[in-house]
């Protein structure tokens, strides 16, 4: 399940999962459907439509879908009495984002708690800032809840992959040099790796030609114009310096931003520039001063 299917009630994607598995059917949720999802669709030939979804109006979750949600639970349980039920749940970190998901955050933590054993879980998400903020601080729900494994960056065993399929695919012989130097240039990205080796082969073009394709249509679906008209120019200072991993506190950085901004170079003008880079979700912070890029 992904809480982003339903970002204002969160409860309900986990609801309709629970009873798909219970009934090998489609959820009767009825609310799963009447829910406006405000969405930015966006369509090329070669991606498809990528919806991105934005919790316009959270909601707390009601005391009956709670109860709810821990009855379903126990009926699969007594399904499955002989299995161990493992339940993924993806863009977890949504339970983060606002306070209208803390109800539904504790009550789920005390569920998976009283049923150690029988129901494990599994909990994903695409955004460091906000799953260490519900993983790893002292006052959220699932603190000290889980083990935290941070997805491994894929290497050249993953291009010596890509190579390959490009030979059996296409018949084509592309350096692995080449290829990884495409991938570097896409930030290590599988996703968007795949997509240009797909632009490569069904186009029948060069290497060169579908890296500039795929960060071309990067560009337009981050719309990095767009975040870029929202920043100030100690933001851009900010993010440059954390990009080259440099102190942002440092006497040296604090001077150049006086120097090349209008406002003072103190720690508390570059802390307001940090927590605009993490609202639009540009860095991410992890540990005390620990910032890492996002896009």
């Amino acid at each position: 399940m992904s809480l982003w299917q339903t970002p204002n009630t969160p409860e309900t994607a986990i609801i309709s999962t629970l009873e798909e598995a219970l009934n090998n059917s489609n959820s009767k949720l009825i609310e799963l459907f009447k829910l406006k999802v405000k969405k930015t669709v966006l369509q090329n030939e070669i991606f498809g439509t990528i919806e991105v979804h934005f919790a316009e109006t959270p909601t707390q979750s009601k005391t009956e879908s709670l109860d709810y949600i821990d009855t379903l639970l126990t009926q699969l349980e007594n399904k499955n009495k002989d299995k161990t039920i493992l339940l993924l749940i993806d863009e977890v970190q949504h339970l983060a984002t606002s306070d209208a998901f803390s109800t539904l955050a504790h009550s789920l933590r005390t569920l998976l708690d009283k049923r150690q054993g029988k129901v494990k879980s599994i909990l994903t998400g695409s955004s460091r800032h906000y799953m260490n903020m519900l993983l790893n601080e002292s006052t959220s729900p699932f603190y000290n809840f889980s083990e935290r494994l941070p997805w491994k960056e894929l290497d050249d065993g993953f291009i010596t992959f890509i190579r390959n399929k490009i030979s059996t695919s296409a018949r084509a012989f592309v350096d692995k040099k080449v290829l990884m130097e495409a991938f570097i240039k896409l930030d290590l990205s599988p996703y968007w790796m795949l997509k240009m080796v797909s632009h490569y082969i069904l186009n029948k073009t060069t290497i060169d030609a579908s890296l500039s394709y795929i960060l071309e249509m990067i560009n337009e679906t981050e719309n990095f114009p767009g975040l870029l008209e929202k920043l100030k120019d100690i933001d851009i200072l900010t993010f440059k310096a954390i990009a080259n991993n440099k102190s942002i506190f440092s006497k040296e950085f604090l001077e150049q931003v006086e120097q090349e901004t209008n406002i003072k170079g103190i720690p508390a003008n570059v802390q307001r520039s940090v927590h605009r880079l993490i609202k639009l979700n540009l860095i991410s912070k992890q540990n005390s001063n620990e910032y890492y890029i996002e896009k």
